[in-house]
């Protein structure tokens, strides 16, 4: 819960947040330049927290700065009005402990609660697929009978086989585990050049393309072919049998109170370190004796929607360490992201994912009065993915995510929402429309096979589209044509000459696109060059100073 106290006649703006029964404020209402930071860390998501919480015990003078009044960024938990015992996600919803290590480490560090995810991501004898107006079970798909694609007799295969295929006859992989940059197509082009389809195009059919693209959960996930052929760092090898789901959890307090509890518990460490809420970076200035000058600008948080005031504040800081998304970092009036070079090799180097969230609340589980046997759903449907999301243990009220989309279903239900009026009557970002529910309830009727009108209305509901400043998208993909080493070490300290590093995770590794992991790491890298850890000649060959 957040709230302001604003009064712009005097020049004054204190901003608080509240984390269950701490209250943290700005230390200072203080407009003119207090003192000189030893560390400025900007961005008040997983990142700029985990920043903060790191060096929260080292005798540093710290300020935080977030440009909302709310902490968590993509770590977005809300509740339904009528649904209040019910956590909903409309961000991060779960990890894997065995592949997010440092997630895993830090929430048992925070000591906050943990539970399986039990939906996993997608139980395949719970799943369905429903392509082309066909429902196919899982394992199922590719099988006679069970492809509605109009593929060669070659490409009747399942999803893992038929990429293999298109991967194997198509590159000069050999059974060993090749360096990544040096995998090429047989005409002789790098593959980290170009994107999937282009691949796929060379040997296979354009209905094999389509088949592997609407059957993925996510259109991002097949952008680029290093995206799809390399797995944990290494070209996919012959599927395996499945031996086990993974395993998958989740926070019972929300992942918002990851963010949450690493700000309280940064604060409450020193009297030295300040949160600042509402704080937009609008300039970096290296000035004096290795001092660097930040201009804000203050913002006002009205119904979830962040803007500018007329208010402007200066810090000295001796570092800083940039925790945003690629937007609002090259949005910063700072001369190495407004480097030509700097931009096209570094930043140009990725792109946001459109995506969103829709949850809806009913009185009952209708679908399974009606015998639907899946707990969740693939689809070319513009809702793209479902998932049984949870039922309250004390009315019985059950809360489906009836839509998890990207890119182009995200477009489609950004121009909906616009439609039509509030259901509820409330004026937030996270607001849902009846024409949201009419569409979705369409799709929902179509994937179930059930008339539509014998689907419950709504008694709540919640959607978050990522699509706006700052985020700009719920995650970020390579562009094709980088090589991610050279971008992630030029990235983290794009000066020579000032103490200026960059933790963001736009920029992370493609067996961490699209989590949270990707982040933590951004910072470790951060951290460590931070604290100088390793020999000169170490942290020289590893981060190589361009001086953009």
């Amino acid at each position: 819960m957040f709230y302001q106290e604003i009064d712009i006649s005097k020049q004054y703006v204190n901003t608080c947040v509240i984390f269950d029964i701490y209250t943290l404020c700005e230390r200072s209402s203080n407009y003119k330049t207090k003192g000189i930071e030893d560390v400025t860390v900007i961005g008040g998501g997983v990142a700029g927290t985990y920043a903060a919480y790191r060096l929260r015990n080292k005798n540093l003078n710290i300020g935080l700065y977030e440009m909302s009044d709310r902490i968590g960024g993509r770590y977005f938990t809300q509740t339904l009005k009528k649904i209040p015992d019910v956590n909903i996600e409309l961000g991060a919803m779960r990890y894997k402990p065995k592949d997010h290590v440092r997630l895993d480490n830090l929430i048992k560090e925070l000591r906050l609660p943990i539970d399986d995810f039990e939906l996993k991501q997608g139980i395949p004898s719970q799943t369905r697929y429903y392509l082309r107006g066909q429902q196919i079970p899982f394992p199922e798909l590719g099988k006679p009978g069970f492809l509605p694609y109009n593929v060669k007799p070659s490409e009747r295969l399942d999803r893992d086989n038929l990429k293999y295929k298109i991967f194997k006859e198509n590159t000069n992989t050999t059974d060993n585990s090749e360096p990544l940059y040096t995998l090429a197509t047989n005409d002789d082009q790098p593959l980290y050049k170009q994107s999937f389809q282009q691949v796929v195009s060379k040997s296979a059919s354009n209905e094999a393309y389509l088949y592997l693209k609407d059957s993925n959960a996510f259109h991002e996930d097949i952008d680029d072919a290093i995206g799809v052929f390399i797995r944990k760092d290494k070209p996919i090898q012959k599927p395996f049998p499945d031996f086990g789901l993974p395993d998958v959890k989740t926070v019972v307090s929300g992942f918002s109170s990851i963010a949450e509890t690493m700000a309280k518990k940064f604060l409450h460490e020193s009297k030295s370190h300040s949160l600042y809420m509402n704080h937009r970076l609008v300039e970096i200035k290296p000035i004096y004796g290795g001092r660097i000058k930040l201009t804000f600008r203050k913002t006002v948080t009205r119904n979830g929607v962040t803007t500018d005031t007329k208010i402007t504040k200066t810090v000295i800081s001796k570092n800083v360490i940039l925790c945003i998304p690629k937007e609002p970092l090259m949005r910063i009036r700072w001369k190495a992201v407004q480097n030509a070079m700097f931009k096209r090799e570094v930043l140009d180097s990725s792109r946001p994912v459109l995506a969103s969230k829709i949850f809806l609340g009913y009185p009952f589980e209708w679908w399974k009065a009606i015998r639907a046997n899946f707990s969740h759903a693939i689809t070319d449907l513009t809702i793209r993915q479902t998932y049984d999301w949870k039922v309250s243990k004390t009315s019985g009220r059950a809360v489906l995510l009836a839509s998890y989309t990207d890119e182009s279903g995200t477009v489609f239900w950004d121009r909906v929402r616009g439609q039509g009026k509030v259901v509820g009557g409330r004026r937030y970002i996270t607001d849902v429309t009846d024409e949201v529910i009419k569409h979705v309830h369409l799709s929902l009727a179509e994937l179930y096979q059930v008339d539509v009108r014998k689907i419950p209305y709504p008694i709540d509901g919640a959607m978050f589209i990522f699509n706006s400043y700052p985020f700009n998208g719920a995650w970020y993909n390579w562009v094709p044509g980088y090589k991610i080493e050279e971008v992630r070490f030029s990235m983290v300290k794009p000066s020579c000459s000032d103490n200026i590093f960059i933790a963001s995770g736009s920029y992370t590794s493609h067996r961490l696109r699209g989590w949270s992991e990707g982040s933590l790491e951004a910072v470790d890298e951060v951290l460590n060059l931070f604290s100088k850890r390793g020999s000169d000649e170490e942290i020289k060959r590893r981060y190589p100073c361009r001086n953009f």
